[in-house]
């Protein structure tokens, strides 16, 4: 299991098992043996116990979401950060429903209820009390479908105020004789394990409007101000130290930036949507992927990130080469049922000699996968803050590529991950009615 590990992280939840521990097992016998002989759901002795948040009429907000604040400042647009997803309904459909689902899932999830402000020129929130839902109905007229599409994109591109409630918003259109959902929401509140929280619960509370019976939902513990408290604790004890000595260690060595051959430069600046170029791969090149992946005890998302290293050295011709990597950032399962903003980066630095064996390159890529993923609690936002001090172009010339490699959680959110911009189109179950996924145009939207 890589840094792909949205499917890692979800079997961690569901067998109660820390991600540090499971990655150290190498066979599911192993793994058996772990579960068989664990008297409590695994905890590391060094981490922070999470504590009760107090009642301020302000709170701290996590260390990815002051980057967020940041980065937001810097978006002319103010729409970059926005993430939008597009269903088709087709079945009966009850508006008000949904509009009390809606508002059970916002009253449940205080991220949902989240604004933020400066409070003497610190980044904080307040989380409101009262839900607000920002639900909308239109029936757009003499529209084809491409312009509809780009109709729904203008929409889902609308910047949000992150001063001033909803940061989720839901509009429903009326076309043809189809009925559109078009989901909007603030990077800064949810990230794409949130994205399978947010549908999962809402299907199951319309589903529970519409029959009745309203089933009381498992409490969530903790909540994201909790883990916000929690990573503070982290970050100023030992742990946070050791971590930061970590990754020093590993990233100071690659000083150089990659010398890749671009057509030409962009400003530092986010002034426009990038493009967006889609190729698959052959079943028969993947399936040979993963068979070397096996043999060699590693992950797929190992293989095809060692295969995009040796790319990169070959277009550079250099042997030092940074990719950065997203993970889930939710390192305890008590983070696993919370809508919030987790997500992290983290640094995978590969040596690459000339006279290297493929077999080799995954080998080590596989290891340093495995070390970072074991130690990808330290925030990005406050590893660039102390390695580079703030100099945001030493910062933006050692992360210049990111490598990803996302695959849906769970079978009952599957569709989730084909919600994706440009992406093609699936069917999920949506309370009495059947939803297909919309492919709405990238330049419109961010994902």
């Amino acid at each position: 299991m890589g840094l792909d590990s949205l499917l890692a992280a979800e079997l961690c939840c569901r067998l109660k098992l820390d991600s540090y521990d499971l990655l150290d097992q190498e066979s599911v016998l192993s793994i058996v043996d772990l579960l068989l002989n664990q008297q409590e759901p695994a905890r590391r002795a060094d981490l922070p116990a999470v504590s009760e948040q107090g009642a301020e009429s302000w709170l701290p907000v996590s260390e990815g979401q002051k980057a967020l604040w940041v980065l937001e400042q810097q978006c002319e647009d103010g729409s970059a950060l926005n993430i939008t997803r597009a269903l088709r309904l087709s079945g009966p459909f009850a508006p008000q429903a949904f509009r009390s689902a809606v508002v059970r899932l916002v009253e449940r999830h205080e991220s949902l209820r989240t604004i933020f402000f400066l409070e003497d020129g610190q980044i904080v929130r307040s989380v409101l009390a009262e839900p607000q839902i920002d639900i909308a109905e239109s029936w757009p007229e003499n529209l084809n479908d491409n312009e509809l599409l780009d109709d729904l994109s203008r929409q889902g591109s609308q910047p949000f105020n992150l001063g001033r409630l909803p940061l989720f918003r839901i509009r429903i259109l009326h076309w043809e004789k189809d009925l559109l959902l078009l989901f909007s929401i603030h990077h800064i509140i949810a990230d794409l394990w949130s994205l399978g929280i947010v549908f999962d619960e809402l299907r199951r509370f319309y589903a529970s409007e519409l029959s009745g019976i309203f089933p009381e939902p498992a409490p969530l513990t903790p909540t994201y101000s909790e883990y916000v408290k929690w990573q503070e604790q982290l970050l100023a004890g030992s742990e946070g130290e050791r971590l930061y000595a970590f990754w020093q260690s590993r990233i100071k060595p690659f000083s150089v930036s990659l010398e890749l051959p671009f057509d030409h430069y962009s400003a530092l600046t986010v002034h426009r949507p990038a493009g967006c170029y889609r190729f698959s791969l052959e079943p028969e090149v993947l399936e040979r992927l993963s068979s070397l992946g096996r043999r060699r005890g590693s992950s797929l998302f190992s293989t095809l990130l060692a295969a995009f290293t040796a790319l990169l050295a070959r277009l550079t011709g250099q042997t030092e080469i940074l990719v950065w990597c997203p993970t889930h950032g939710r390192t305890r399962d008590e983070f696993s049922s919370i809508v919030g903003y987790f997500t992290n980066l983290v640094a995978v630095p590969t040596d690459v000699s000339s006279t290297m064996s493929f077999e080799s390159l995954v080998d080590q890529v596989d290891g340093t996968v495995v070390q970072a993923r074991k130690n990808a609690a330290l925030p990005f936002a406050r590893l660039a803050e102390r390695l580079f001090s703030g100099d945001s172009t030493k910062l933006s010339r050692l992360c210049q590529v990111v490598f990803a490699l996302q695959r849906t959680p769970r079978e009952d959110w599957r569709g989730i991950e084909l919600l994706d911009i440009e992406a093609t189109s699936s069917l999920l179950d949506f309370g009495s009615s059947t939803a297909e996924t919309l492919a709405l145009p990238a330049y419109r939207t961010q994902t």
